[in-house]
């Protein structure tokens, strides 16, 4: 999530210089309610921006943004399909999909709607273990978009997790 500490009172008026923008956080919620928004931020279905306010839809073999899933076998770890749907408020200019902190694909362009789906099919992905449970194995995937103002957005991660 991401949120403006300008200290004012003023939710994402951003700094008190102009140049500097607000940070905000989306939330996909099925309505508009205070419950509904609380359980979707819980659930980390969010995407954080410094600035404009876009769509990021983000889709991991049918596991939306924030969504983990444990699987059977170190194998299912690897290998999934990625969708993403992107409505800018303002043009688009690079999108990177990273799994595990690594990007692992960049698109440039420059439009406000744009939708990809990517097959990741390597093999040889790396599987990084828990710190604080060794048995448990994951991989996870996020997405960061530019905006031609220079402002990023992040999508939360999927995850995909294993029990040793």
């Amino acid at each position: 999530m991401a949120c403006t500490d300008n200290h004012s009172g003023l939710p994402a008026s951003g700094n008190f210089r102009p140049w500097q923008g607000a940070a905000i956080t989306a939330v996909w919620a099925p309505s508009l309610t205070r419950e509904d928004i609380f359980d979707a931020m819980w659930a980390r279905h969010t995407v954080a921006s410094t600035g404009p306010r876009s769509l990021i839809w983000v889709e991991v073999d049918g596991l939306m943004v924030g969504d983990e899933k444990w699987v059977e076998s170190t194998d299912d770890l690897r290998g999934h399909t990625i969708n993403i749907e992107i409505e800018g408020a303002v043009p688009v200019v690079k999108v990177e999909i990273f799994r595990n902190g690594e990007i692992i694909r960049t698109e440039e362009l420059n439009d406000e709607q744009w939708a990809l789906r990517f097959e990741d099919t390597d093999s040889d992905a790396r599987i990084l273990v828990d710190s604080q449970d060794p048995s448990i194995e994951f991989l996870y995937y996020y997405v960061r978009v530019t905006h031609n103002t220079s402002d990023l957005a992040w999508a939360s991660p999927i995850w995909f997790l294993h029990r040793k």
